[in-house]
């Protein structure tokens, strides 16, 4: 295990994803989600007001490397995510 997965709760980030997936990206600024706000600011080369951005693309990140596109497929029409992106 790396240094930097101690300090998340596979609970509570699995919590926060699934609360995405609920409301979609649209509502993602409305959310709660420390925990993957500080996951992707440890991913972010700058600290901007653009965290959803940044959480989006952590999540993009984190299914392509699940499952590239079989993954991608499947939640497209409750997550937000466009299906070309």
């Amino acid at each position: 295990m790396s240094s930097g997965a101690a300090f998340f709760d596979v609970a509570t980030v699995l919590r926060e994803v699934k609360m995405i997936r609920a409301e979609g990206l649209v509502r993602i600024r409305d959310l709660s989600l420390p925990l993957l706000r500080r996951a992707a600011a440890m991913r972010s080369a700058a600290v901007t007001d653009a965290w959803p951005v940044e959480v989006e693309n952590l999540l993009r990140t984190a299914v392509s490397r699940l499952g590239g596109e079989t993954c991608r497929k499947r939640p497209h029409s409750r997550s937000g995510w466009p299906r070309d992106a």
